[in-house]
C-alpha cells in the first residue's frame, strides 16, 4: 500500500481500488475496440480501387481513445456522486444530462485533436461536421451506449470491493469477537459462533441454525466454515452440503452402507455421508 493511501479509511481505499480497476477494465476494451476498428477499416478500403492512407484510420480511431481516456476519471468520479440510493427517477436524469456532457467534450476534443494533428500525419487540413446536428447525433448514439458501458463497469467494480470489506470485516469480527457476521436479505445478522448448531448450502447461500430459528444467508458452505473456525467453534462437515457444530452432536447412529445420522442437541436429525463419517467420529 503506498504512503499516500495508507492514511485513507478502508471505504475510501475500497473506492479508489474500484476506480482503478474499473478504468482499467475499461481502457482496455477501448483499446482492443480501437485496434479491431482501424484494421477492420484498412481491409475495407483495401478491397477497394482508390488509393488510401493507412494512417487515416488510425489517426480517427485513436484520437477518440486519447480523449475518452481523459474522461474516464471524471465519470468515475461524478457516478460517485449519483448514488443508487438516489432511486432511478433522480439518477436517471443525472447520467443523461452526464451523458450528453460526456458527448459533447469527446466529440469537440477528439475534432481539435483531429485538426491539429491531420496536416502533419495525413497532409491538407480536416473538415469538422458536413451536417452538424446530423453527425453529433450520429456521435452521440455511440457515446450514450460507451458512457452507460463505463457506469456499469464502475458499479461492478465497487460491488466487487464492497463485497471485499464485508469479507473483511466479518473476518475481523470472528477473530477478534468470536461473532459470525451474516448477510440476510437487507439485514446484518451478527451471532456469537457458538450458537450456531447446523448449516446447509442452498445455492448461493446457507441455511444457519440457531437455538432461536433458521436464518438464510448470503455466504458460501466454505467460507461460514472459515469464520467458524476463526471464531474458535468447531465446525466439521457431515456432507458436501452440510456442517454441523461438533459439541452440539448428541448421537451418531450407523447407517447400513457407512453413511449415519447425527443428532444434534437441538433434536435435529442430520445425514452423515460415508465420506465425512470418520471426521465426525473422530471429535
Amino acid at each position: 500500500m503506498s504512503d499516500r493511501t495508507a492514511h485513507l479509511d478502508p471505504q475510501r481505499r475500497a473506492e479508489r481500488r474500484a476506480g482503478l480497476q474499473a478504468g482499467l477494465i475499461f481502457s482496455a476494451f477501448a483499446c482492443a475496440s480501437v485496434v479491431v476498428n482501424a484494421l477492420s477499416i484498412n481491409s475495407e478500403l483495401a478491397r477497394g480501387t482508390a488509393a488510401f492512407n493507412p494512417a487515416q484510420a488510425w489517426l480517427l480511431e485513436l484520437t477518440s481513445l486519447v480523449v475518452l481516456l481523459a474522461l474516464v476519471p471524471a465519470v468515475i468520479a461524478l457516478d460517485r456522486r449519483i448514488p443508487l440510493a438516489l432511486g432511478w427517477r433522480v439518477a436517471l436524469p443525472l447520467h443523461l444530462v452526464a451523458a450528453l456532457a460526456f458527448t459533447t467534450a469527446h466529440v469537440w476534443g477528439m475534432m481539435l485533436l483531429r485538426e491539429l494533428l491531420w496536416p502533419a500525419v495525413i497532409g491538407g487540413s480536416y473538415t469538422y461536421f458536413d451536417l452538424l446536428v446530423r453527425d453529433f447525433i450520429y456521435e452521440a448514439r455511440k457515446d450514450f451506449l460507451t458512457y452507460a458501458t463505463l457506469v456499469l463497469v464502475i458499479r461492478f467494480a465497487r460491488r466487487i470491493e464492497d463485497y471485499r470489506l464485508e469479507l473483511a470485516e466479518s473476518h475481523s469480527r470472528a477473530k477478534g469477537d468470536s461473532v459470525i457476521v451474516l448477510k440476510c436479505g437487507g439485514r446484518e445478522l451478527r451471532l456469537p459462533a457458538a450458537e450456531i448448531i447446523s448449516a446447509e448450502a442452498a445455492g448461493n447461500y446457507v441455511e444457519v441454525a440457531t437455538p432461536t430459528g433458521a436464518h438464510l444467508a448470503r455466504i458460501t458452505l466454505g467460507g461460514l466454515e472459515t469464520l467458524l473456525k476463526e471464531a474458535g467453534a468447531d465446525p466439521v462437515r457431515v456432507h458436501r452440503s452440510r456442517l454441523v457444530a461438533r459439541p452440539a452432536v448428541r448421537e451418531i447412529i450407523p447407517g447400513e452402507s457407512g453413511d449415519a445420522i447425527a443428532v444434534l442437541s437441538s433434536g435435529a436429525r442430520i445425514p452423515v455421508s460415508r465420506r465425512y463419517r470418520a471426521g465426525l467420529s473422530r471429535g
